[in-house]
């Protein structure tokens, strides 16, 4: 199921206004970039977009893409992908109770 959710445009919006709450970024991937962000952070909805012991994958909805193309392209630019564009963005996301931290990849194909 493709995902719409403003409690992820939320997250990211935040991610982009507010560095300090990043604690870590990797580029594992060329067509990623994984995020872990203070969980200290109030997020709508938080156990179910950051689940413990688990991850949740969520294709990002052909509208929510369009609608937010500026957030989604200003992470985009931080892959080392040599591609131009993308046509689907995936998110997971997942909490990380050992290190107090959310995760977050997003994924871009």
């Amino acid at each position: 199921m493709a995902s719409n959710s403003d409690s992820l445009y939320n997250v990211l919006t935040k991610i982009i206004h507010h560095p300090e709450i990043v604690l870590k970024k990797e580029y594992l991937y060329t067509n990623t970039v994984l995020i872990l962000i203070k969980d200290t952070v109030n997020i709508a909805d938080v156990t179910y977009y950051f689940p413990e012991k688990r991850f949740r994958v969520n294709r990002l909805a052909d509208e929510f893409v369009a609608k937010n193309g500026e957030i989604l392209e200003h992470f985009f630019q931080e892959t080392a992908t040599e591609e131009l564009n993308y046509h689907d963005v995936w998110i997971t996301t997942s909490a990380v109770q050992q290190q107090g931290a959310y995760l977050l990849e997003l994924s871009y194909e």
